[in-house]
C-alpha cells in the first residue's frame, strides 16, 4: 500500500510539472500603439517624415520575423526584418512616409515569425486618427493663417501690416510705389520715406534729397521782341521720310512769314555732291511731331530715343504696344513676335502737364532673321526634294515600262517574220 501511494505521488508530481516545463519555452513578439511615433511633431501635408515603432520579445526564446507599416489599409513600405532576443530591450523599426492630404491612421503588424508566434493577440497596433496641416510652401505655417501661402516665409514678416507677407508683397513698405518702381528710381523698398525728410516717397518729387521734396517752379524767361533781320534762315526739321528746310522771306517780320517746305539735301563726306537721305533706308523713323525717334537694330528689336534732350524734372513713360512699359528716356525693346505695334510716349512735365506721342512700328514676319521663317523654308526645301525624288522615280519607272513594251513588240515582230519565212519555204 505504501509503495502504491509513493508511485502515485511521484507520477502526479511528474504530470503537473510537464505543463510548467512546456510553458517555459514560448515565442511571443508584441507591438504597442504607444510605441508608434513620428520623426516630426507637426504633420504637414507633403512632408517626408519617418515612422518608428518598437517590437518587444516577451517570450522565452529568440525570434526573427517581420513588421509591416500601413496607412489605413495601404502598405507604406516593404516589411522590415526583425531579430529580437528574448528578455532584451525592444527592437526598433522604421519606414519613410509622405504625409497625405486628409486624415489618416497608422497600423503596425508582426508577421512571418520563426519560431511561430504563440500569441497573436498582441501582433497588431492601430493608432488614432491624425489630421495633417495643409502647408503649400512648407514653411511650417498652415495655409489658413499663412500671409504668403505659396512662398515660404516662416517668420511671417509684414512690414506694412497689410496682411500680405513681405515675401509676396509687391509693395513691402506700403507707400504706394511697387518694389520694382522703387528699385528703378533707387529708393528703399522697405522704407516709405527713403530720405527721411518727412515726405513719403510716393509724394516726394525728390525722394533721394532730404533738402527738397516739392517741385520747384522754374523762373520764366524774359521775353524780348525782335524782328528777324536775316535774309534767310534755314531750319532743319527731322521727319519720318527726309530732312526738310523752311525758307523765310527777307526783311519780313516773323509774324508775317509764310514758310515753305522743301527737301534738304545733305552733303556726303566723300564728295561735294548731295543726296537725299531716306529714313526708311536706314531702318529709322520718328514720331509724327518729332518727339521721339526709333531705329530697328534687328528684325524684332528697336531703339527708342527722345529727339530733344531729356529733362531731369520730366517723367517719361513708354508703352511699346505689347504690354511692356519703361520709364527710361532711351530704351531698347525686343518684340516677341511679328506684327504692328503702336508705341506711345507719355511725358509729364514739372508742372504736371501731360502730353502723348504715338508712332507705329512693324516687325516683319518674312525675314531670314526670323527663326520661324527659316524653319518653314527648311520644311519647304525638304518637301521639294521629296517631290523631286518621287517624280524622278516615277519617270524612271515609266521609261522602264515603255522600254519593256518596245522590247516585247520587237520580239513579237521578229517571231512573226520568222513564221512568214518558214511558210514561204
Amino acid at each position: 500500500m505504501l509503495k502504491r501511494f509513493s508511485f502515485i505521488a511521484i507520477f502526479s508530481l511528474f504530470i503537473f510539472s510537464v505543463p510548467s516545463f512546456v510553458h517555459a519555452v514560448t515565442a511571443d513578439l508584441k507591438v504597442n500603439v504607444a510605441d508608434i511615433r513620428f520623426s516630426k511633431p507637426t504633420l504637414i501635408v507633403g512632408d517626408t517624415i519617418r515612422i518608428y515603432t518598437k517590437v518587444q520579445n516577451i517570450g522565452t526564446i529568440d525570434v526573427v520575423g517581420y513588421v509591416t507599416f500601413y496607412q489605413g489599409s495601404s502598405v507604406i513600405a516593404e516589411p522590415q526584418v526583425l531579430s529580437v532576443v528574448a528578455g532584451s530591450d525592444p527592437e526598433e523599426a522604421f519606414v519613410d512616409f509622405i504625409v497625405p492630404e486628409g486624415q489618416f491612421n497608422i497600423r503596425t503588424v508582426i508577421s512571418g515569425t520563426n519560431p511561430p508566434d504563440q500569441n497573436l493577440d498582441n501582433n497588431v497596433a492601430i493608432t488614432g486618427i491624425f489630421t495633417p496641416i495643409p502647408d503649400t510652401d512648407r514653411d511650417g505655417v498652415k495655409n489658413a493663417s499663412d500671409n504668403c501661402p505659396t512662398i515660404a516665409n516662416a517668420s511671417q514678416s509684414d512690414l506694412d501690416k497689410d496682411g500680405l507677407g513681405d515675401a509676396c508683397d509687391d509693395d513691402i513698405d506700403g507707400d504706394g510705389l511697387t518694389n520694382g518702381v522703387e528699385a528703378e528710381q533707387g529708393t528703399n523698398a522697405q522704407s516709405n520715406d527713403t530720405d527721411a525728410d518727412g515726405v513719403g516717397d510716393a509724394k516726394d518729387v525728390y525722394p533721394l534729397d532730404p533738402k527738397r521734396s516739392v517741385l520747384e517752379k522754374p523762373v520764366p524767361p524774359k521775353i524780348v521782341e525782335k524782328i528777324l533781320e536775316a535774309k534767310s534762315e534755314i531750319q532743319n526739321v527731322l521727319t519720318g521720310k527726309t530732312l526738310i528746310k523752311s525758307d523765310v522771306g527777307s526783311d519780313s517780320p516773323v509774324s508775317n512769314t509764310n514758310p515753305t517746305l522743301s527737301t534738304q539735301s545733305i552733303p556726303t563726306a566723300s564728295s561735294n555732291t548731295t543726296e537725299v537721305v531716306s529714313m526708311e533706308s536706314l531702318n529709322m523713323g520718328v514720331s509724327p511731331n518729332a518727339v521721339f525717334s526709333y531705329e530697328k537694330s534687328s528684325w524684332n528689336t528697336f531703339v527708342f530715343r527722345l529727339v530733344a534732350p531729356a529733362q531731369d524734372r520730366f517723367v517719361y513713360e513708354w508703352n511699346f504696344g505689347d504690354g511692356v512699359h519703361s520709364s527710361k528716356s532711351s530704351v531698347t525693346h525686343t518684340y516677341s513676335q511679328a506684327g504692328s505695334y503702336l508705341v506711345t510716349l507719355k511725358t509729364t512735365d514739372e508742372a504736371g502737364n501731360v502730353s502723348k506721342e504715338s508712332a507705329e512700328v512693324h516687325v516683319s514676319f518674312f525675314t531670314f532673321s526670323n527663326p520661324l521663317v527659316i524653319a518653314l523654308l527648311s520644311l519647304l526645301g525638304i518637301a521639294l526634294i521629296g517631290m523631286s525624288f518621287a517624280f524622278f522615280k516615277l519617270k524612271t519607272a515609266k521609261h522602264s515600262r515603255k522600254k519593256e513594251t518596245t522590247s516585247k513588240s520587237e520580239i513579237s515582230q521578229d517571231q512573226s517574220l520568222k513564221q512568214i519565212h518558214v511558210k514561204e519555204e
